[in-house]
């Protein structure tokens, strides 16, 4: 097993994180990893891990604003308006908000129809020298989440909702939510836009 294109964290931090020294666990921690940041990308909407889009058709809008389905744009290779190369710049036709994923259409709008825009360009948090960089409030977020799953696995207590001692005391678990209220609020900032 290896990590998937799409992982959020490297092994070796989340080895880090649990206190793991050595190598014994590190196919299962892996499928972790896979599974947690695949369930993050689909609650976000959005693939966080960097990837390039190829020749990616979007739906003119009739807007000045048209946002890409994914984000941070990390490079933009090429845009196409209705089978018309565009260029990039303030005097020239369209100018990219990195950050918030999208593009302005200058001293016009973008054109209304199906199919209408043709972009090649490249989002996500890593950077190219393939080092993750994800905020660090998503990152711990993710992190949470494969601790919570690997402590799951561990004590193989699936499924169990509280657990009765001989006191009479009854600690319950939070091992089965999808996810905390805490992983929640930070989840939450990355969702992708309504576009």
């Amino acid at each position: 097993m290896s990590l998937t294109a799409r992982a959020l964290v490297p092994l070796a931090d989340v080895k880090t994180y649990l206190s793991i020294g050595d190598t014994t666990y590190d196919t299962i921690l892996e499928q972790l990893i896979n599974s947690v940041s695949d369930e993050i990308n689909s609650f976000t909407n959005r693939n966080l891990a960097e990837t390039t889009y190829t020749d990616l058709y979007l739906d003119g809008n009739g807007k000045q604003i048209l946002f890409l389905p994914n984000y941070p744009i990390t490079a933009m290779t090429s845009v196409y308006e209705d089978g018309e190369l565009l260029v990039e710049g303030e005097d020239d036709d369209y100018l990219v908000y990195q950050d918030e994923g999208y593009l302005w259409r200058v001293n016009r709008t973008w054109y209304l129809g199906p199919k209408k825009i043709k972009v090649t360009y490249t989002a996500g948090y890593v950077c190219l020298t393939g080092t993750i960089t994800l905020p660090h409030d998503l990152k711990l977020a993710t992190m949470m989440k494969i601790a919570r799953e690997w402590k799951k696995q561990k004590s193989q207590l699936w499924g169990e909702d509280s657990r009765s001692f001989p006191d009479g005391s009854v600690s319950t678990s939070h091992l089965d939510d999808e996810f905390l209220e805490a992983e929640l609020r930070i989840l939450e900032k990355y969702k992708r836009r309504k576009i």
